[in-house]
């Protein structure tokens, strides 16, 4: 009996001290406006991919998994960013949300695989198949119209992942350093306009310390999102629902559901972390420097006056 009052006043002692010692939940800073403080500049830059590689079961990576070079487990273009960072072994390369390093961003379905549904896969064939004939017929990222990383979702990719937060009263804008692309939310309505546009409709409210996001409104010619090797297509209308929250002084907590009957079997759901960085954001020269559209329909051009003669 003595040994079990022992037992039990020990373990008493132990919860209470656990409870006594519990890390409070982080308070994010206020701007002037009293909204959670997300201006400044941040970055989703990771090896970690939206898709969970197929040889990775689980979410959440075993530190016998962080052991292994990323290059012995994801595809061969997804491995090296132009911004990733070689320090602390091989960790450093995996997204690190908390205290946990993540497989992939998608956490539902469990496999973190996109559910495409027939449909899904039907809309996302590529267009023309590679045609030469006109620009329309290649990738609105070939043609520096649109990149995968704006979103929504949002999603990283092999470079350019930083971008800007600014804040107003009305509204908050992000500016995305991939094709200088700005993306805003507007906090001063709960309707969506009418207008379909390349990144949705965006209007956001707050929910306590979290931004939350509604977008819909959609437009066709931006049904794919391509990322590494990740290729996402979504129909017009899609509607995602995103959840920004400050965890840590250093980490904005990254949320999205996609609900998309034409595309997808079930709704599906994702998270990231937006790290801060003191990195600034890049132009993105791209219609400056893009010699490779031009090149590519001159080619076919040439090929074609050498089978006609004309």
């Amino acid at each position: 009996m003595r040994l079990l009052a022992g037992l039990l006043i020990t373990a008493l002692a132990a919860t209470a001290t656990a409870t006594a010692y519990a890390a409070p939940p982080y308070n994010a800073p206020r701007n002037w406006l009293g909204q959670p403080d997300f201006d400044g500049t941040w970055s989703m830059n990771s090896m970690t991919r939206l898709e969970r590689p197929r040889n990775i079961p689980n979410l959440v990576l075993t530190p016998e998994q962080l052991k292994t070079p990323p290059a012995q487990i994801l595809p061969s273009d997804s491995v090296g960013t132009y911004e990733s960072d070689p320090t602390d072994s091989f960790q450093a390369g995996w997204a690190k949300l908390g205290d946990e390093y993540r497989s992939s961003w998608i956490i539902e379905p469990a496999d973190g695989r996109i559910p495409f549904s027939e449909a899904g896969i039907r809309l996302g064939a590529p267009r023309g198949s590679g045609s030469r004939d006109n620009p329309e017929a290649r990738s609105n990222y070939e043609r520096c119209l649109t990149t995968p990383l704006s979103g929504p979702p949002m999603i990283n990719s092999a470079y350019n992942n930083n971008m800007q937060f600014v804040q107003t009263r009305d509204a908050i804008a992000i500016n995305q350093e991939a094709n200088h692309e700005v993306r805003i939310i507007r906090l001063n309505t709960n309707t969506h306009g009418p207008n379909r546009q390349w990144f949705g409709d965006s209007i956001g409210h707050w929910e306590g310390a979290t931004l939350v996001v509604e977008t819909t409104g959609f437009t066709p010619s931006q049904n794919e999102r391509r990322a590494s090797t990740t290729r996402l297509v979504m129909s017009p209308n899609a509607k995602v629902t995103e959840r920004f929250t400050r965890i840590s002084p250093t980490q904005i907590k990254y949320e999205f559901t996609v609900d998309d009957p034409d595309a997808f079997t079930q709704v599906w759901k994702g998270e990231l972390p937006l790290t801060v960085t003191t990195e600034p954001t890049f132009e993105y020269a791209c219609h400056e420097g893009n010699y490779g559209l031009t090149n590519i329909l001159a080619g076919a051009r040439y090929e074609e006056a050498q089978r006609t003669g004309k």
